[in-house]
């Protein structure tokens, strides 16, 4: 029973809440051999079907037959080299989303293969680590495409590529980074920069493939706020615009996480010339504004124009568990007197700012660097308050026959550098990170301290800066007690409890390493290896934890994206894989790859996945903030929001409604139960309860909490006519209100994924809608005209 009243408000329900997840199976494309794993696609996608398949694919029957490509990855090569057909100003996109794991390297293979049988041997393949290059080269070679030659970017020296000093490489695939796209040498020359040197190799009439892989990566070229876009992000949008011929495709599991990071992916016909959006700013507004439900129509409808594919392996056979830690002892004094301290240097900033007269601006930068570096302190000390529970898991999971994947963001390794450098090249214990959180930040901010004054129009006394430089003394000597007691390095402390570098395998972006020796020293040393070249080292521990040779594999950011670390059935070691995340990821696209490292097709068995999750009210909270994103990032990469929950972490997030009830016994509940149910054959929830509803004074009608309701529900391509229907909407319903979606299957089995209408709304959105059915039926007929003039398309219609 409620114990007190709410706002009457307008509740977004889940709407017929069918399954999350449908078995998928390609619909149109009859063609390829069932894909090794069991795959899926969320119920909101698999209401929607593709366009009709005319393009016939050009790849040998021995590489279909034999099954080097699947159905599933002979569909999505077929949709895209059907989209990018087209030969208008700027060619049309394909964008694959398929989660991690599903085999997106094999279908990029497979398209660029496609295309150098048509003649267009020239590629371009960007992805996020130069590792992946070997791995770029596995799926053509797997794929019967081992006469395409990989060539990395990096490696060439700046000039034309087709020159004789770059080995004169005429065509094949260039691969390369999104960092070294914005490469440049400082020598000089007419192809002094990467990116002039890819467009004259690729030539003013370039029409070959490039493939932004991985490409989140590429985001923040419409920044939030203030910022600018990023280089990377300008770079990749300025590739497309030079080479409007280019057949483009965007893959990533993560690519559309939020809407404003679409932005580079202006192929995509959603916004520009034509379209409902003159701009891509007029698109995130009204995405934006109309909320999680026209996240799921854009997935939607791009599904149904063809230009979208977006499928991922079943969870049928994973776990998930939450390992909630409780926090010892010591560690609650620990985290006291770092609360402690944390409230003293605040009032000293405090104090010192308004000894010294402060202007707003330096105030402002003070006090960002104080609190960045508050959240980055405390979120160690709860990554660290976890590290014995994960020791002893990882023990235990190794004794029971399987093997172990811990997931971390950050190494700490400036952090120890900086004491290597303080201790003249010797260190006498394992570093901690979170001093360097703490003493960086009264360093700096001291220095800003006594430069201040010359360079600000604020006139500062000597006595002033006298008692700042006393504060410093004090912050400092505070800290100096605290870092006795502070934990160590996480990397390292896990490394060394696990059994130190030869029982560990360790796949991440850090140089080097602190280690504890036989003799009880400690000591620093660069993870190169005599016979393994820096760059391929994370290669290499990879293989060695594939082969069986070590049982645990520690892996960070840097080895998130694009690496296999599944029980595969090609590899000796097959022990099932159980992946603790230790850290959670910042963002929630993050949190994504990592998870699909442990979770990819042609694997023996499914892993486990553990979260461990402090009992510290701080990492929860910081834990429900990843969770909402979870939700946003399934609502657009899959088209529905419910496609993310399966993580486990949606009960973290507390921003989800919750109502303030208390528990009574079921015989007094009975008859409460009764009178709601009688009364919700006609009379709304607000009225039942508050006696009155707003909007059934106002003359309109109420179907909250009615066991009968008719929906109006608007379903197909609604992004052609979003602008019609998006003025209809804010002249009855408000500029603002969230769009809702209907999930049902009806008594017949037909699946309905659609936008609820008020009713208000249905007869001028009908009229409106009417009056355009004739010039979208015109254009039908254009584009099937189009068809008929290209017979690559025709002839195959049937025979697939």
């Amino acid at each position: 029973m409620k114990e007190e009243e709410e706002p009457e408000e307008e509740e977004e329900e889940e709407l017929g809440h069918a399954e999350t997840y449908a078995e998928y199976m390609p619909m149109k494309l009859k063609i390829g051999e069932r894909h090794p794993d069991p795959v899926v696609e969320t119920s909101s996608l698999s209401s929607v079907n593709p366009p009709n398949v005319w393009y016939r694919l050009s790849i040998p029957e021995e590489t279909i037959d034999r099954g080097w490509l699947s159905a599933l990855q002979l569909e999505a090569i077929t949709y895209a080299s059907q989209v990018c057909a087209n030969d208008f100003v700027f060619r049309s996109a394909y964008l694959i989303g398929d989660g991690a794991g599903v085999g997106k390297g094999r279908t990029i293979a497979g398209i660029i293969y496609e295309n150098y049988l048509l003649g267009r041997k020239r590629s371009l393949w960007f992805s996020v680590s130069n590792d992946l290059k070997y791995d770029a080269e596995r799926d053509l070679r797997d794929i019967g495409a081992k006469n395409i030659q990989v060539h990395s970017l990096n490696k060439f020296k700046y000039g034309k590529i087709s020159s004789k000093h770059n080995g004169s490489v005429k065509k094949g695939v260039i691969f390369a980074t999104y960092s070294s796209l914005i490469g440049e040498s400082q020598s000089g020359g007419k192809y002094k920069t990467r990116f002039k040197q890819l467009l004259h190799w690729c030539g003013d009439d370039f029409d070959g493939v490039i493939v932004f892989d991985e490409c989140h990566k590429a985001k923040n070229v419409c920044p939030i706020g203030s910022s600018k876009p990023t280089k990377t992000g300008l770079a990749v949008l300025e590739l497309q615009n030079k080479l409007p011929k280019a057949r483009v495709v965007y893959a990533s599991a993560t690519g559309a996480s939020e809407p404003r990071n679409m932005a580079y992916m202006n192929r995509l016909g959603i916004w520009g010339d034509g379209t409902p959006f003159k701009e891509f700013t007029n698109f995130i507004q009204a995405v934006e504004r109309r909320g999680v439900g026209a996240m799921e129509i854009v997935a939607m409808d791009m599904k149904l124009r063809g230009m979208y594919i977006a499928r991922q392996l079943s969870f049928q056979g994973v776990t998930f568990k939450i390992e909630e830690v409780p926090l010892a002892q010591n560690y609650i004094k620990m985290y006291n007197k770092s609360v402690r301290l944390w409230v003293s240097a605040r009032e000293k900033f405090q104090h010192a700012a308004n000894l010294m007269d402060a202007e707003q601006r330096m105030k402002k930068s003070m006090w960002g660097q104080f609190w960045s570096a508050h959240q980055r302190f405390f979120k160690y000390l709860c990554i660290a308050s976890k590290v014995r529970r994960v020791v002893q898991l990882a023990r235990e999971e190794v004794k029971n026959g399987k093997c172990v994947v811990i997931g971390l963001q950050s190494t700490g390794e400036a952090r120890t550098l900086e004491a290597l450098e303080e201790g003249g090249g010797e260190l006498n214990d394992f570093v901690s990170t979170k001093a360097r959180k703490s003493g960086g930040l009264s360093g700096s901010s001291s220095d800003d301290t006594k430069s201040e004054p010359e360079e600000s129009s604020c006139v500062t006394s000597h006595d002033a800066v006298e008692d700042a430089q006393q504060m410093k003394r004090e912050l400092l000597e505070q800290l100096e007690k605290l870092a006795e007691s502070l934990p160590p390095n996480t990397l390292d402390e896990l490394i060394d409890e696990l059994g130190g570098p030869e029982n560990v395998a360790e796949m991440t972006g850090r140089k080097g390493r602190v280690v504890s020796n036989d003799d009880g020293s400690i000591s620093y040393e660069s993870r190169s290896e005599l016979d393994v070249p820096v760059e391929i080292l994370n290669l290499t521990e990879k293989q060695r934890f594939m082969d069986g040779e070590k049982n645990i594999a520690i892996i960070s950011e840097a080895a998130s994206s694009g690496i296999s670390l599944q029980a595969d059935r090609r590899v000796k070691n097959q022990r099932r894989r159980v992946h603790m995340t230790l850290e959670l990821p910042w963002s929630a696209d993050r949190a994504i790859q990592q998870f699909g490292r442990t979770h990819r097709s042609n694997q023996v068995t499914a892993p486990e996945y553990v979260f461990l999750i402090s009992e510290l009210a701080g990492e929860q909270r910081f834990a429900s903030i990843v969770a909402k994103r979870l939700e946003s990032l399934g609502a657009l990469t899959h088209g529905d929001r419910r496609a993310t929950e399966t993580r486990d972490l949606s009960r973290f997030n507390f921003d989800n409604k919750v109502r303030l009830c208390k528990k009574v016994l079921s015989d007094e509940a009975k008859q409460h139960w009764i009178d709601q149910y009688q009364s919700s054959a006609e009379i709304c929830s607000h009225a039942y309860w508050r006696g009155n509803c707003k909007k059934a004074a106002g003359g309109l009608q109420c179907e909250i909490g009615l066991r009968c309701r008719t929906y109006y529900v608007l379903c197909g391509s609604v992004l052609s006519v979003w602008t019609k229907v998006e003025g209809v909407l804010a002249s009855v319903s408000g500029s603002n209100v969230k769009m809702q979606i209907v999930r049902l299957r009806t008594e017949d089995g037909q699946r309905i994924v659609g936008l609820i209408i008020p009713p208000n709304c249905v007869a001028p959105l009908t009229n409106i809608l009417s009056s355009s059915d004739q010039s979208q039926q015109l254009a039908v007929q254009q584009q099937q005209m189009w068809q008929q003039l290209h017979p690559q398309s025709i002839s195959h219609t049937v025979n697939t």
